[in-house]
């Protein structure tokens, strides 16, 4: 049986255990359903404590406490907790045991406070190691915060591993880090911001991410985080596949979102952007949604990338072929606001071998004098449907096009972390409404609303989020 996730820790105790995570804008695409584990609602069968004035010699009680996280989790049992009280850990923590899909492990803060897994730049000993290392499955990470790692943040690499409601921020690597077996795993409400910070002021020639799912899992989930300023890429997932991204917010990373050697991924539903004068634009390209191949290990094959609104990014999206080859095959760029890109094109389309890939009712809005959009090649590509505010290339055009101002509401605050998906809406008489063609791949909006028979060009569908007033500015229309 399937349950929603919440509902496995419905029966814990107050005192400690996963923080109630906010109520998604959007309901879960139908894909991920598939991917959830198979959870219930068994009560733990113990619950420990961990303090950073506990000892090791406590028997880890609430009144006695551990000192040492990693020396608590030794005790845990599918089904146990270990609750850590606030304060700052200048420790590393390592979790190599294992729950169960209904029963699993859960290592998490104590209710109303905040403790800090801190490795002051000198935890762990190597860079390429994590300050916090789940190798167990079925591990619960909750409600606490990790930063100033040597290496890299949190890693997950055991099956059914879950992030939730964590840090991970100032680290020299990866924030928080899906990796190898760690299959059907889920990172989600995550805050990731300012890692990577041994690039920064872009001083190396390679970097790591803030937020990533890579090298040999499947069917993980990355959603409803917040991810920015990271001195690298953002978001991202490679050398992987089936991985579901979806509601979260990314901005101000020195590469926005990233898709590499990946198949069956899909990227839906986020909020996607770049600042004016932001210092992550400086030295990086910033792209909003970036797909490639370094490795082709895998090829890159089977992606959607719908119903994500993207502004202000170097590139709206960004297809580059790597050094051995690929091609967008089999891809589905569908239903995207793209907006107001700041570098040499809104929409990129770099030289490949493409086939079966088409790119569908997107709203692609410039309204500087950058080129909407370039394109090398586009054999194997089919376009229809898209809302250009200018005539695209010859080579872009398609069946159904619009030319014309989309009339998008473009109102309320941009600046880093107040940009909302609001300020994409469509005003009455956007051309955008009513002219898209129906897609079996998108069947709700940005918001998880239906499309219905007679959908609309672009992320959000005519009407059907919030009943939102005119803008009194007169901005947004053309």
């Amino acid at each position: 049986m399937i349950l929603p996730l919440l509902r496995l820790f419905k029966n814990r105790g107050e005192q400690c255990g996963i923080r109630r995570l906010a109520k998604r804008r959007r309901p879960w695409p139908g894909v991920v359903a598939a991917t959830w584990l198979a959870v219930g609602t068994l009560s733990p069968a113990a619950t420990y404590y961990a303090a950073p004035d506990g000892s090791d010699a406590n028997p880890g009680t609430l009144a006695r406490p551990f000192a040492a996280i990693s020396k608590a989790i030794q005790k845990l049992s599918p089904g146990d907790t270990l609750c850590l009280r606030g304060g700052a850990y200048y420790q590393q923590a390592w979790a190599p045991n294992s729950g169960t899909p209904y029963s699993p492990i859960t290592i998490a803060g104590y209710t109303g406070e905040n403790p800090i897994l801190d490795g002051a730049y000198t935890n762990p000993a190597a860079s390429g190691s994590a300050l916090f290392l789940v190798q167990g499955s079925n591990v619960v990470v909750s409600g606490i915060t990790i930063q100033r790692s040597y290496g890299m943040g949190l890693a997950l690499e055991g099956p059914g591993d879950q992030a939730l409601s964590v840090t991970s921020q100032s680290n020299l690597e990866n924030g928080i880090l899906v990796l190898g077996s760690a299959d059907h795993s889920l990172v989600r409400g995550c805050a990731v911001y300012f890692n990577c910070c041994n690039n920064q002021n872009f001083t190396n020639t390679s970097w790591s991410s803030g937020l990533s799912a890579a090298r040999g899992g499947f069917n993980s989930t990355l959603a409803d985080n917040r991810v920015w300023n990271n001195w690298g890429e953002g978001l991202s997932t490679y050398e992987c596949s089936n991985t579901i991204i979806t509601g979260n917010t990314v901005f101000d990373n020195q590469c926005n979102v990233y898709l590499s050697d990946v198949r069956g991924v899909r990227l839906e539903g986020n909020l996607i952007y770049a600042t004016p004068g932001n210092l992550w634009s400086n030295g990086g390209s910033q792209v909003g949604i970036m797909l490639g191949d370094e490795k082709y290990t895998p090829p890159s094959s089977d992606n959607t990338v719908v119903n994500n609104l993207v502004m202000g990014c170097h590139n709206s999206l960004y297809y580059w072929q790597g050094v051995k080859g690929g091609g967008l095959i089999h891809v589905i760029i569908a239903n995207n606001t793209f907006v107001d890109a700041a570098g040499d094109a809104n929409l990129k389309l770099g030289i490949g071998v493409h086939a079966r890939s088409a790119v569908q009712n997107n709203i692609v809005s410039q309204a500087s004098s950058i080129p909407i959009a370039l394109a090398a090649l586009t054999n194997g590509i089919s376009f229809s449907h898209n809302l250009w505010s200018e005539s695209p290339p010859l080579n872009l055009r398609g069946d159904g096009d619009v030319v014309g101002g989309p009339r998008l509401r473009a109102a309320g605050p941009i600046g880093p972390g107040q940009l909302e998906a609001d300020y994409f809406q469509l005003l009455a008489g956007s051309p955008a409404k009513s002219a898209a063609q129906a897609l079996p791949a998108v069947p709700v909006d940005f918001f998880g609303f239906p499309r219905g028979r007679r959908p609309s060009i672009g992320a959000i569908e005519n009407g059907r989020s919030h009943a939102l007033p005119e803008p009194s500015n007169g901005l947004g229309k053309p």
